[in-house]
């Protein structure tokens, strides 16, 4: 816990207006309303191209995380960090990240659908690079804005990690 509250001190002494905004962006795309939409537009895409397992199991995996996020949360009761030090409203309660670990699923599924299609290995390392990097900011944007403790967002990092490799598992036969 001291290392937590250690790190986000840290973190809160880089704060700027600008800073603040770009991270406010970046903290809605992990948000409920964008991994929906996200989600849906992925299922509508792969019904599209053919991918009914595919898509089914999307919605499997973003539903199964949210409701996995949801239980845990209810679980640990782990308070979010001092209001004073908050830079957006949240509610509930703070471990796991909800938005890391969405983030790294959906966009890790994102990766892994599209980096199938392409054949430079310098094509599938961007894509995989700039998807990991987007998930990072946005569990780094979570500490930024004062709502969760770093090991909530390692916590929601490993429920996502773990819901995406056993996605890739089942998927990879039908991609």
């Amino acid at each position: 816990m001291q290392l937590d509250q250690t790190i986000l001190n840290i973190i809160s002494a880089w704060r700027t207006p600008e800073l603040t905004a770009f991270f406010n962006g970046i903290t809605f795309l992990g948000s409920k309303e964008a991994i929906a939409v996200l989600s849906i537009a992925l299922i509508i895409i792969l019904v599209a191209g053919g991918k009914k397992k595919v898509a089914l199991y999307v919605a499997y995996f973003t539903i199964i995380d949210a409701l996995i996020t949801y239980v845990l949360k209810n679980l640990f009761h782990r308070i979010r960090p001092d209001e004073l030090g908050r830079l957006i409203d949240e509610t509930g309660f703070s471990l796991p990240s909800g938005h890391s670990s969405s983030s790294l699923l959906l966009y890790g599924m994102f990766a892994y659908i599209i980096t199938r299609s392409v054949a430079s290995r310098v094509g599938r390392a961007a894509i995989i690079i700039e998807m990991s990097t987007l998930i990072a900011l946005i569990g780094f944007s979570r500490m930024y804005l004062g709502v969760h403790y770093p090991t909530d967002v390692m916590f929601g990092f490993l429920i996502g990690g773990l819901l995406l490799w056993l996605f890739i598992r089942l998927a990879k036969k039908h991609v």
